[in-house]
């Protein structure tokens, strides 16, 4: 659902106040972040990745995060740009980890719109323009506004997570023993059994998610389940101390049970107990076409998935266990599954169970380069809203 928005903040900019189009934040992970689609006229901008991070426009409303905008507070008056699939942007680059006076900001413009410029070292304003000829580019002449539309993200239901605040804990269980004494109306959320009943039985399923006794609860599907071991997929372990980057396409064939399910949850099966990799790890998904890599180093057809989940302080667990903050609907493609290592840690040689698949549909980046492929498909067990 979209809804045009006009928010009230106020910015001091040259001693006058203007009220923003948007709510602004200074940190654009948070769960509480406004994300917009942002727009120059009729068409809707999104950041890609082609082996750079590049903008552009299109007249369709996408849903993956590529599509998503936030605005931050980079001082009191300069607000800096972040794509929720690439982070900061500077006139379309990606730039990293933190706003500083270089990145996009954001010049009042009438009404709702806006202009986006930046400055150079001599304090010049570049505009950022858009024309369908040279696309993006930037001038000391404003020539493009832009707008935006807020996107309200539905509130998604986490079987276990009665009180919706990301976490399943003893706040759940009385959550669920109030509703059942009256004392709190009932939720959607808290019928974790999906009987029709806000009963003992859902308190004891939060008991058994809170003790580990169940990985999830939802409709599970597990691909790839043989005994044959790997090293390089779904994560090299030998290599989460520098920038890691696994894919694994699973073929539709394997899917079929997923069709028309949103997807909550991925876990990956190690051999034996994980090694203190202390690292972070971030999951994507996308639906494609190609069901293999054929050995070709352009892979940009697979970028721009959108992030399901990280993963903090990887180590110390029999799996390797994705609970999703971004649920994913999957329709009926291939899956591309993408692991990157965001934040780096100790090396530590694991092996993960799976099977050999028929075609080449995994790939592995150490620092940018595909050093090697395989037709290893790691054991996955998917989890999906009932």
């Amino acid at each position: 659902m979209k809804k045009t928005t006009s928010l009230l903040f106020m910015l001091l900019v040259a001693a006058s106040a203007w009220s923003l189009p948007f709510v602004t934040t200074t940190d654009p992970t948070s769960s509480t972040t406004k994300w917009y689609y942002l727009k120059t006229g009729d068409k809707y901008i999104y950041a890609h990745s082609d082996g750079i991070i590049d903008i552009d426009v299109t007249t369709i409303a996408g849903t993956t995060n590529e599509y998503f905008w936030c605005f931050v507070t980079a001082s009191s008056n300069r607000i800096a740009m972040y794509n929720k699939a690439n982070g900061y942007l500077y006139l379309g680059m990606f730039f990293s980890p933190t706003p500083n006076n270089y990145l996009n900001c954001i010049e009042e413009g009438n009404g709702d719109n806006f202009y986006i410029y930046y400055r150079d070292t001599n304090n010049n304003k570049f505009y950022l323009n858009y024309d369908e000829t040279e696309g993006f580019w930037n001038n000391l002449a404003k020539q493009n506004s832009y707008t935006v539309e807020e996107y309200d993200v539905p509130i998604i239901v986490v079987p276990g997570d009665v009180t919706c605040d990301g976490m399943i804990d003893i706040a759940d269980i009385n959550a669920l023993i109030n509703m059942m004494l009256g004392k709190q109306p009932k939720t959607e959320a808290a019928d974790i059994t999906n009987d029709g009943e806000i009963d003992i039985a859902d308190i004891n399923a939060v008991i058994n998610l809170m003790l580990g006794k169940v990985a999830s609860i939802g409709e599970e599907v597990t691909i790839g389940a043989g005994t044959t071991t790997n090293n390089l997929y779904p994560v090299s372990g030998e290599r989460v101390n520098s920038d890691v980057m696994s894919r694994m396409i699973y073929p539709s064939s394997m899917l079929t049970a997923l069709k028309g399910k949103t997807l909550i949850r991925l876990m990956f099966y190690p051999q034996a107990t994980l090694p203190e990799w202390g690292c972070d790890i971030q999951l994507s998904l996308k639906e494609v076409e190609r069901d293999n890599f054929m050995g070709s180093l352009d892979d940009s057809w697979a970028a721009g998935g959108t992030v399901v989940a990280t993963l903090t302080n990887v180590g110390g667990s029999n799996y390797l266990d994705f609970i999703f903050d971004t649920p994913f609907m999957y329709h009926d493609n291939n899956l591309l599954v993408e692991t990157r290592v965001i934040r780096t840690g100790e090396s530590h040689l694991a092996f993960f169970k799976g099977d050999r698949a028929s075609t080449s549909c995994s790939r592995i980046y150490i620092n940018g380069e595909s050093s090697s492929f395989t037709s290893f498909l790691p054991k996955a067990t998917f989890t999906y809203e009932p």
